[in-house]
């Protein structure tokens, strides 16, 4: 959300190091859950963005996550 400049330089680096192969990222499926809630709940955005903008990184293949069809799909 680039609220806090540090931490959004901090995830844009791990993520970046994800999408280009270098590292691999595993995420729980509850820590999915929590990041669309606090996205809807407290930054109030709408669920098709909120869509847009997460399944490109749970898709990613060098994202982890057990059922990730189950997840992508209900995304």
């Amino acid at each position: 959300m680039r609220d806090d400049e540090e931490h959004y330089r901090k995830a844009e680096a791990i993520m970046s190091s994800v999408s280009q192969g270098k590292v691999t990222a595993t995420c729980d499926p509850v820590v999915l859950a929590e990041v669309v809630w606090v996205l809807g709940s407290y930054y109030k955005i709408g669920k098709a963005d909120i869509c847009s903008a997460i399944t490109p990184i749970v898709a990613a293949d060098n994202a982890f996550m057990p059922d990730k069809s189950r997840y992508l799909l209900a995304l």
